[in-house]
């Protein structure tokens, strides 16, 4: 390196090491921190749910999706007959590391106004900081990423249950769960098949209108406690690679790993 261009990248790093020492701060003024970045962190895309109650239903699902073209969804399942809500909009990523989702309409309707909430982002999830409290409740309103669980064909290893005794399938292999990114939800279940539906938001998962062949499989198949357990499905977890899947008032538990595994 020439001695000029020496001298040029003393000055940037040294004009670097003052810059971080006086900390982020002094990067922005607290206007600045309201303007949309140009620069999204890539862990800031996915989805993002909570199970919250509700006055006239079991309680609602809320799933809200941050789409790589900066489109938002935000949907609102009351868990029973009715269809769920799906209001859409648009959201950025502002420079003070906030998330700004603006929702201008639904299904029906186009909104006069946008709905505007704001969420501070962490590694688990986002938190609203600007909400209607109306809507969503004083509380506060917070959203955990959802777990990736659409990729691998999970097996089945044991059902648990809280008496701490246990089920495994003799065959592994024939107990199977694949959770498509589409929603659809395909089991195998020892000798029989089945399809349906699930919702996942956050850690809180629901599964809809699964429905199996109905071959007579061996005395020692697990199908009933292995369906009956997937239709109480509740919330799940992913943890070192495995999935959980947990029943309805902490009944019992599903374990899968990814199929392939050894």
């Amino acid at each position: 390196m020439d001695p000029v261009g020496h001298r040029k990248w003393t000055v940037l790093v040294v004009a670097f090491l003052v810059l971080t020492s006086a900390g982020c701060a002094s990067w922005f003024t607290a206007e600045d921190e309201d303007k949309v970045s140009p620069v999204i962190p890539e862990g800031t895309y996915g989805s993002y749910g909570a199970r919250l109650p509700a006055a006239d239903s079991p309680g609602r699902m809320i799933r809200l999706r941050l789409a790589r073209d900066r489109r938002a969804e935000m949907l609102t399942d009351f868990m029973d007959e009715t269809p769920a809500v799906v209001e859409t909009g648009t959201w950025d990523y502002r420079l003070g590391g906030t998330v700004r989702v603006a929702l201008t309409g639904r299904q029906d309707r186009a909104y006069e106004k946008p709905v505007v909430m704001t969420f501070v982002v962490d590694g688990e999830g986002l938190t609203a900081l600007k909400f209607d409290r109306d809507v969503w409740g004083e509380e506060g309103l917070r959203l955990l990423r959802n777990p990736s669980v659409s990729r691998p064909v999970w097996r089945l290893l044991q059902i648990r249950y809280p008496d701490s005794t246990a089920l495994a399938p003799e065959d592994p292999s024939k107990y199977a769960l694949v959770l498509s990114a589409d929603g659809t939800v395909t089991v195998l279940a020892d000798c029989n098949r089945g399809m349906g539906t699930y919702l996942m938001a956050g850690n809180a998962l629901i599964m809809r209108k699964l429905a199996y062949t109905r071959m007579i499989c061996p005395a020692n198949s697990l199908f009933d406690q292995y369906t009956s357990a997937l239709q109480e499905a509740s919330s799940c977890m992913l943890r070192d690679g495995r999935l959980s899947i947990f029943f309805k008032a902490d009944s019992g538990v599903l374990e899968f790993e990814p199929a392939g595994e050894e």
